[in-house]
């Protein structure tokens, strides 16, 4: 009996853990960032703030509905996955 009730234990503690600390700020801020991408086109201005995260910057050609073509800083996230073998 015990056998099957320890497994159990073990699983409801690790998706217990899991949902512990997985917050629902990484979520918010990767809707936050979306927006940021959709919207703005990842521009960087000066108030904005990485909040600690990786991330990469540069600069594109964007050409406006009405013709002109302007110049935009961006920063986008960083997939840090690679490094972490």
């Amino acid at each position: 009996m015990i056998e099957q009730v320890l497994p159990f234990i073990g699983l409801f503690i690790g998706i217990f853990l899991l949902v512990k600390l997985n917050p629902i700020y990484i979520d918010r801020f990767l809707r936050e960032e979306a927006k940021r991408g959709i919207n703005d086109n990842f521009k960087s201005k000066a108030s904005w703030n990485s909040q600690g995260k990786v991330y990469t910057e540069g600069l594109t050609l964007v050409k406006n509905r009405d013709g002109k073509i302007e110049f935009i800083n961006q920063s986008k996230l960083a997939d840090t996955a690679l490094l972490h073998k």
